[in-house]
């Protein structure tokens, strides 16, 4: 390791200390010497002046007190040397260790992502693979699968499609930044409607109740239709995940629409503990073992605020869950457009 150079000048006013207090010592010697001379009378018939003895223990005395400074000076700055050494010492072993812990945590988010990437595509081909692959076994075995297991098997590969699709897409969209959605006025109890007829034959095998309570009319929103058709689809499998493996009669699926431009999905789900529900929306972070979770709720959210729109969750223990979307109404987005830049 290389120390730095330090300039004559630089090192020159390193020792002002020693200058000012020699300066000291000797203006204090000389006020001193004056005093003397002007105080200080021959004392003796010989001529022996009392006035030089007092001027050679004066010098003496001068001459010590810049010794000892001296000395004390350049111990302390011998200590101040080594003090300083040690300290570029540290900072260059401190910055080697961060940057090493730097590196670490990029292997192991490197780690992550590549373990969370695997999961999310791995489970979702592993499910079309079984169903695919138990068809063609009872075929084998000289059985035609009925029209109910082809379509039961049908329904689990397109979902297991749109499952990697959608891992797909929010990978893409971490890797480039995207600006907010071009909106449009749409209906959210037609979206909902369109998102119930289109995963039907999925809810139909998954053995769980689905309610919607219509509102009276339409709830007008601002936003982008297949962003909402991606949180909707996502807020309703991970409801129909979180009530998975519950009492019958807790296997329920309530959706509500409005009266504001919100959709509420609420599951009857053992709920998500306070200290999980920070990280909820961490890309594949998951409360369920095993499930096809991890990066939907994360996807949802960045789909969410790409519409200039939000996601919130409230749960309690046992109690279950609730996502609520929030976007804007077509006047909240009027007045946000007729607003000055600032």
């Amino acid at each position: 390791m290389t120390q730095a150079t330090v300039p004559p000048r630089s090192r020159l006013l390193r020792h002002w200390p020693l200058l000012l207090v020699t300066v000291g010592v000797v203006i204090v010697g000389l006020i001193a010497r004056a005093w003397m001379h002007r105080n200080i009378e021959l004392i003796d018939d010989n001529d022996v002046p009392m006035l030089a003895v007092a001027d050679a223990a004066l010098a003496t005395a001068i001459g010590c007190a810049l010794l000892v400074v001296v000395v004390a000076h350049l111990m302390l700055d011998r200590e101040r040397a080594r003090i300083e050494r040690e300290l570029t010492i540290t900072r260059a072993a401190l910055r080697d260790q961060l940057e090493q812990e730097a590196q670490v945590r990029r292997t192991n988010m490197l780690g992550a992502l590549a373990g969370g990437l695997a999961h999310e595509l791995g489970q979702p081909l592993s499910v079309a693979r079984v169903g695919i692959e138990g068809l063609h076994y009872l075929r084998q075995l000289g059985r035609d699968p009925t029209p109910e297991q082809v379509e039961r098997t049908m329904a689990r590969v397109g979902m297991s499609l749109v499952t990697m699709t959608q891992t797909i897409e929010h990978l893409r969209g971490l890797a480039s930044s995207t600006g907010p959605a071009q909106l449009s006025a749409l209906d959210l109890v037609k979206a909902v409607e369109a998102l119930l007829a289109d995963r039907d034959q999925w809810l139909r095998y998954q053995d769980t109740r689905i309610q919607f309570d219509r509102p009276a009319g339409p709830v007008p929103a601002m936003g982008d239709a297949a962003g909402v058709r991606l949180v909707l689809t996502n807020l309703l499998r991970n409801a129909v995940e979180a009530v998975a493996g519950q009492s019958s009669e807790r296997r329920l699926v309530r959706i509500t629409v409005g009266p504001a431009a919100t959709v509420a999905v609420h599951d009857s789900g053992p709920g998500i503990p306070p200290e999980l529900r920070e990280r909820l929306f961490d890309p594949f972070f998951s409360t369920k073992n095993g499930a096809l979770r991890g990066i939907g709720l994360s996807l949802a959210q960045a789909s969410a605020q790409r519409m200039g729109g939000e996601l919130q969750v409230t749960s309690q223990p046992g109690g279950g869950g609730s996502f609520l979307l929030r976007l804007l109404s077509p006047e909240e987005h009027q007045t946000l457009k007729l607003e000055p830049n600032v």
